[in-house]
């Protein structure tokens, strides 16, 4: 098998997305095809409204269930979405990021990145600084981390089915986050499409006592229906975001789904005492311009008494991107029309968060284009600032103007394949931002709006306040971040432009400052106040034209002047084909930023290129000191516990990097490496018993 095609097991996964995202969302099946609901306007401003009745509520749900079956295209190549067997089995699981608080120990140790302080995020790794929590499958295992030379597995505890997806650290308790899949009659998934949901699914939060990390023990367990798809702990409070799909007759006529009642859609929770409704009808919402039958629950626990809900609403609208301060939640909607010209545009709902009620809607607003991820999303002094890219023309929803890996320059995205035999370099004429008066229409372009709360018609509205557009026209966003009164976009076509914004006025915002380096940053982790570290990849010319991925790159910019951001090093490791989870995924960046000492989960190739067969690429965690003078220098690596010849998965998917004083750990579910820094040959291994 040859290792180094390059096709990751993180490009099936968004491949298949991409297909489910078009066969599933509820925005495309709704009769009409233009994601607003029967007989829905597409121009109007977008809102939240409260049901007068649970009478209103269940009609509701039944029209816009019947309108979702009403013989789309996507109904009769899909086969529909009504529960039946045969779907495709792909189990999605919510992973986002996290961060713990420590205290257990004064020797510094990297908890998991995050994006906003206050505002932990789970993982499916953690560590208190002692020990290490490793979610792997349906089983919790802590692993005795310090000293290296006591190097085990210290406690586990066993669930009887669910599969632990990510988990939490709060003091002595673990909170396990596990999704509890049914199937359909025949052995299928009943349905998933791409953000998941699953007919009849459910997910388990536990409550672990791990005081004694020798005997972990649960204490508290509440199941909830539903599929999780983002969560956040903050003020001793769990945020759940999770996604309902209530099972439909087979066939969703108006006939049939007169028997489907209201208790049939509103999610129910379970207890070690008992069931109760998760969110009642009068705490439940649907946009003004109705949009799906699919509901999206934002459910507040208590962190401490994970069986006590302490509040919760609901949406009848899919969601997408999750984003969360500490006082406030954003849901995002992307809609679009297949049916004609494709329209993007991305709805946002803001919520208001207090330890008493949970969560509670403010308002609602709509932006153009899609987003990238959640760092797309930054709010500060009351100001959304939302990074976007627009493209009238797209392929399962984002441009590829770079090859997913596979070793050939596809150039799918319009104006952004590049010109055959066109050399990389950072003296090519910078990318267009002005006013877009000279710009095809139909070439992409990108995006950042400022949102404020405004008062409109007697209601509140997330109203577009200021804005940057027409921002590297043909290229695409690979990374976002906004810290303080500035923001940072990457965008990629043949070289990696960095753009430096200034938000100083929220309502007048400014691109200040621009530089052209090779390759492209799909992360960037802020580096004390003038520096940005950027993880992505190297580029190399193709044969056939455009650009491929090449050598895992690191980036160390200089942003001590906002107008003129200077490169102060930049540092390939690897050969064609290496990567690290950090470009899909930031929990996946280990960082102390007293000491400087960065850590990596990594796959590099040894080889020259990406088509020979790798036997010996490494798989594991790699070390760098960060200067902010002088750039990376890297320390040694640590091989990962891993299976002899995993081609498929390269032994880095789900592979994270742990950094407690001067000792390097490499943790998968497989096990623990570890070596100190003075010395990456003094191994300690703890693999993990079946």
């Amino acid at each position: 098998m040859n290792r180094n095609l390059g096709i990751s097991p993180r490009f099936s996964l968004v491949l298949a997305a991409g297909l489910l995202v078009l066969a599933g969302c509820p925005q495309l099946d709704n009769g009409n095809g233009n994601g607003t609901g029967d007989g829905g306007d597409a121009t109007a401003r977008p809102r939240l409204v409260p049901f007068d009745s649970p009478d209103q509520l269940i009609s509701y749900f039944r029209d816009q269930a019947r309108a979702a079956h009403g013989g789309s295209f996507f109904d009769r190549f899909f086969g529909g979405m009504n529960g039946s067997a045969g779907g495709i089995d792909m189990a999605v699981g919510a992973a986002e990021d996290s961060s713990a608080d420590g205290g257990q120990t004064a020797t510094p140790y990297s908890a998991t990145n995050i994006q906003e302080a206050g505002v932990d995020e789970a993982d499916i790794v953690k560590t208190d600084g002692q020990y290490i929590y490793i979610a792997r499958g349906s089983s919790l295992r802590i692993v005795q981390a310090v000293p290296t030379t006591e190097l085990a597995q210290a406690g586990q505890l066993d669930l009887d089915s669910a599969f632990i997806n990510e988990l939490y650290l709060n003091g002595d308790t673990a909170l396990l986050l596990a999704s509890n899949f049914q199937y359909a009659e025949g052995g299928g998934m009943a349905y998933e499409i791409w953000p998941p949901y699953y007919v009849n699914q459910s997910f388990v939060v536990y409550q672990v006592d791990v005081s004694n990390p020798a005997a972990p023990a649960i204490v508290k367990r509440m199941e909830l229906d539903g599929t999780l798809v983002s969560s956040r702990l903050t003020q001793d409070r769990l945020i759940l975001v999770m996604t309902i799909a209530p099972e439909l007759p087979t066939d969703p006529t108006p006939l049939s789904l007169a028997t489907v009642s209201l208790d049939d859609v509103l999610p129910r929770a379970r207890g070690m005492e008992g069931d109760t409704t998760v969110v009642s009808w009068d705490r439940c919402l649907h946009p003004a311009t109705p949009d799906g039958y699919y509901m999206t629950a934002v459910v507040t626990l208590d962190a401490s008494d994970v069986e006590s809900i302490v509040g919760s609403t609901a949406i009848m609208a899919s969601a997408s991107t999750i984003y969360a301060t500490a006082d406030s939640l954003y849901l995002t909607d992307a809609a679009w029309s297949m049916d004609g010209e494709a329209r993007e545009k991305t709805a946002i709902h803001k919520f208001s968060f207090n330890t008493e009620t949970g969560a509670e809607y403010v308002a609602s607003g709509e932006v153009p284009g899609r987003l990238l991820n959640q760092f797309s999303l930054s709010d500060s002094a009351g100001y959304l600032r939302v990074a976007t890219h627009i493209s009238p023309a797209f392929w399962f929803g984002w441009d590829m103007p770079v090859d997913m890996g596979m070793g050939v320059g596809m150039g799918m995205s319009g104006g952004a394949t590049g010109s055959a035999g066109a050399a990389v370099s950072p003296d090519e004429p910078a990318p267009s931002e002005g006013t877009g008066q000279d710009r095809d229409p139909s070439e992409p372009v990108n995006a950042v709006y400022v949102l404020g709360v405004t008062e409109a018609d007697g209601e509140r509205e997330l109203s577009i306040v200021g804005r940057i557009e027409d921002i590297a026209p043909g290229e695409q966003i690979y990374s976002a971040r906004f810290i303080g009164d500035h923001g940072f976009l990457v965008t990629f076509e043949q070289v990696d432009p960095l753009f430096v914004l200034d938000f100083t006025d929220p309502q007048n915002p400014a691109l200040v400052g621009q530089l052209k380096v090779p390759g492209y940053s799909d992360y960037l982790h802020p580096l004390g106040d003038h520096h940005l570290i950027g993880v992505g990849r190297s580029v190399t010319q193709s044969d056939f034209g455009g650009v491929i991925r090449d050598a895992l790159q690191l980036s160390l910019f200089d942003v001590s002047d906002w107008s003129n951001p200077t490169l102060v090093q930049q540092l390939e490791v690897g050969g064609p084909g290496s990567y690290s989870d950090v470009s899909y995924t930031h929990k996946a960046f280990a960082f102390l930023e007293d000491s400087g000492m960065l850590a990596l989960p990594a796959w590099l190739n040894n080889n020259d290129s990406f088509h020979d067969i790798q036997y010996d690429a490494f798989s594991g965690v790699v070390c760098f000191q960060v200067d902010p003078a002088t750039g990376f220098t890297e320390l040694g690596r640590v091989e990962s516990v891993t299976p002899a010849l995993d081609f498929f998965f390269g032994g880095v998917w789900g592979t994270r990097a742990v950094l407690i004083g001067d000792t390097v750990y490499a943790v998968n579910s497989l096990g623990v490496r570890a070596a100190p820094v003075s010395d990456f040959t003094q191994i300690a291994t703890a693999e993990l018993p079946e």
